[in-house]
């Protein structure tokens, strides 16, 4: 394990993010927490202290079930002794004998430092969608159906506007290199997009951006853009678009990024090599220090490897 102090925070934060999915994928207790922390998950309810919030998830996944948990959209931001983490967590649950669960979430996770570097003080995680043995995880507290909502559904447990990474830490600073800071960009459009936070998809993007967004087709313009991502996201509100950098150039003011979109129902080869449902070509200008999104252009089909420029 790197010790705090000694990689950066991003790069400790990121293990800290490693050691949860594979604590919580093996089902053992984890130390991740500071003695006074909370977690708020749709799926578990409410618990209090960190031994009480290692007890809950080390009981998801019966004996001989094989777990595996990924994460993808990461972002760290920091504010002195603060944090705050947000990820995309893909999960598949494997039986012996029995058909498999698939599960997205999107976590949400504020740290301090400590003597034993960063602990989460609270952590909200948001399963969006089961697919599949239903059965394997008969304990949560299911998401919503499908569907849109209707008479009697329960308030939706994350509210962008007050719980995104962002809105948790306002004041928070992008924590890594400048390449990490330009994928952010992306992350935060793609986060809005997914909770249908057009506010916060505002910022990304440039007045005069334009591109190709299949299947609703070549777009131009923020108001168009905007709108037309805006009525198209309606019919899908457990939409979750997993997303991984695999090229990111900076010249001046101008950066272009590569980014694969990983599909959960199959996100490696027969070989286990990482495998992308669709990619997405991104170009952001520097303006008043601000990245912004003025190319966009989503790409069909089946990659394995980062395609040429």
């Amino acid at each position: 394990m790197t010790t705090h102090g000694i990689a950066s925070p991003r790069a400790a934060i990121l293990e800290r993010l490693d050691h949860f999915t594979s604590g919580w994928a093996l089902g053992t207790p984890l130390s991740l927490f500071e003695s006074s922390a909370t977690l708020s998950s749709s799926a578990h309810g409410e618990h209090h202290g960190a031994a009480a919030v290692a007890d809950v998830l080390a009981l998801d996944w019966p004996d001989g079930h094989a777990v595996h948990i990924e994460s993808t959209n990461h972002y760290v931001g920091i504010d002195g002794d603060r944090a705050v983490l947000g990820a995309y967590l893909y999960g598949r649950v494997t039986p012996a004998n029995t058909a498999p669960l698939l599960f997205g979430a999107l976590l949400v996770g504020e740290l301090a430092t400590s003597d034993s570097g960063w602990l989460f003080t609270r952590l909200q995680l948001t399963v969006n969608w089961l697919d599949g043995n239903h059965a394997l995880v008969a304990r949560w507290n299911p998401p919503r159906p499908r569907r849109f909502w209707d008479v009697g559904d329960n308030a939706p447990h994350l509210v962008n506007e007050l719980d995104s990474p962002w809105a948790r830490l306002p004041g928070a600073k992008v924590a890594g290199t400048a390449k990490d800071k330009v994928a952010e960009v992306f992350m935060r459009y793609i986060w809005a997009m997914d909770q249908a936070d057009f506010g916060q998809m505002r910022d990304t993007l440039a007045e005069d951006i334009a591109g190709a967004f299949p299947p609703i087709g070549d777009l131009k313009g923020r108001h168009e853009v905007m709108g037309q991502l805006k009525d198209f996201r309606q019919a899908w509100p457990w939409m979750q678009h997993f997303c991984v950098p695999l090229r990111i150039d900076i010249e001046g003011d101008h950066a272009q990024m590569l980014l694969g979109r990983v599909i959960a129902q199959r996100p490696t080869t027969a070989e286990g090599a990482p495998l992308y449902g669709a990619h997405y070509r991104i170009e952001l200008r520097r303006q008043n220090l601000r990245w912004q999104i003025f190319w966009f252009e989503y790409v069909e089909g089946w990659i394995t490897t980062p395609p040429d420029a």
